[in-house]
């Protein structure tokens, strides 16, 4: 059975939560896995097809299957399903 990609993009806020990705709830900003991000600076954003977490240190944006291959070290798509 093949999985919802749709539904999974939806779940960015919760897969971030799950992998201990650090939240600055006074800022409303996420650590960015991408570099070394003692105070985060990342924003989440919410849309119908799809979390995007941007980071303006990096200047780039993420789905959860970008973010997925960051912190796990894989960047096959299929390896981050």
């Amino acid at each position: 059975m093949k999985p919802d990609l749709h539904r999974l993009r939806l779940r960015l806020r919760e897969y971030l939560e799950k992998r201990g990705i650090a939240y600055n709830a006074k800022l409303k900003t996420w650590r960015c896995p991408n570099h070394d991000d003692a105070t985060p600076s990342a924003t989440l954003y919410e849309n119908p097809d799809g979390g995007v977490l941007y980071c303006p240190v990096c200047a780039k944006s993420w789905g959860i299957f970008d973010i997925a291959g960051i912190i796990d070290g894989k960047h096959d798509f299929k390896d981050n399903l």
